[in-house]
């Protein structure tokens, strides 16, 4: 059984799936097996395309999150620059926006 299974007519394989070429018996796996119980020899099913889908949707995920992170960044960074020039400013004396006669 564990070295020869075959596919019943009633379950045909999925063309797209990695495990279509396992043949499976499926009144004796019904017998051997209670319902809904996946032996721990037997792979889930992996439908290619839907795999192929999710790593592609994880990838763009992961860019995305990168690129919000990125620009988070660089905008605390502007922040941070422009709050450090206004102490130094203000340590040296230096006054932004007023005319040179006003002090």
């Amino acid at each position: 059984m564990h070295g020869t299974l075959k596919h019943s007519h009633d379950a045909p394989p999925h063309p797209g799936n990695i495990d279509s070429d396992l043949e499976i018996d499926v009144a004796t796996f019904k017998a051997e097996h209670p319902e809904g119980e996946t032996p721990a020899w037997e792979s889930c099913g992996r439908i290619v395309s839907q795999e192929r889908a999710d790593f592609f949707e994880f990838v763009a995920c992961n860019i995305v999150f990168a690129s919000i992170a990125l620009v988070v960044l660089f905008a605390r960074s502007k922040r941070l620059r422009a709050l450090q020039a206004r102490q130094l400013a203000a340590r040296i004396g230096v006054i932004r926006g007023t005319s040179a006669g006003q002090r």
